[in-house]
């Protein structure tokens, strides 16, 4: 029905993966240029932008596409009779945020899938920063509790070094999913967690 894409960023947006897709489907991108010129250049000729708080429909889905700091990156709740699932994606969020997907569903969020890991937000802290970035990392966790959701997924950001290059993650990728969930519970424990892997679905049943 559609193809939605959050970023331009390789590990979102993959070239080789979009030449499997009919190239009259239709295409949902935020407002970048050069993506949009990387798409027509392959042949996809339906494409439609999204406008953070500016909800659509594909079916009998509502989508609402939430901002982040620059307009070349968005995220994505989706809602319909069954539940509801908010995927921030790499995005930066806020209380703001959170109150306009509240005031678009009406109702409890049930599943945000949303980043953890404080350092991957600016690439230069991982040479520049010796101490753990505990201010934010809290404002991730305050993120995810603002949304107010069932559900917290820890998401975006779960890369891990392994083997001879384990003894980095405590610079470049300090929080395991693991560990963000068990401070979350420490923090807000009404607020359930639940660790997805890739390939992993999700069932949402009241």
């Amino acid at each position: 029905d559609g193809v939605l894409l959050s970023h331009g960023h390789v590990d979102h947006f993959d070239q080789r993966s979009m030449m499997d897709l009919p190239r009259n489907v239709t295409v949902y991108l935020p407002r970048d240029p050069e993506l949009a010129t990387k798409l027509s250049a392959e042949g996809f000729s339906k494409l439609k932008v999204m406008e953070p708080n500016t909800p659509f429909q594909i079916g009998n889905t509502r989508l609402l596409p939430t901002g982040s700091r620059g307009d070349d990156e968005v995220g994505i709740v989706f809602s319909d009779a069954s539940g509801s699932a908010w995927n921030q994606v790499d995005t930066a969020t806020n209380h703001d945020m959170a109150a306009d997907v509240a005031e678009f569903l009406g109702k409890e969020l049930d599943v945000v899938f949303c980043p953890f890991n404080p350092l991957l937000e600016w690439a230069k802290t991982w040479v520049s920063e010796e101490d753990f970035p505990e201010e934010r990392y809290q404002r991730l966790m305050e993120a995810a509790i603002s949304t107010h959701a069932r559900t917290v997924v820890p998401s975006s950001s779960g890369q891990r070094m392994t083997g001879d290059l384990e003894w980095m993650n405590p610079r470049c990728f300090p929080v395991s999913r693991e560990q963000f969930l068990t401070d979350l519970k420490d923090v807000a424990p009404e607020i359930g967690g639940l660790i997805v892997n890739p390939g992993d679905g999700v069932r949402i049943n009241h």
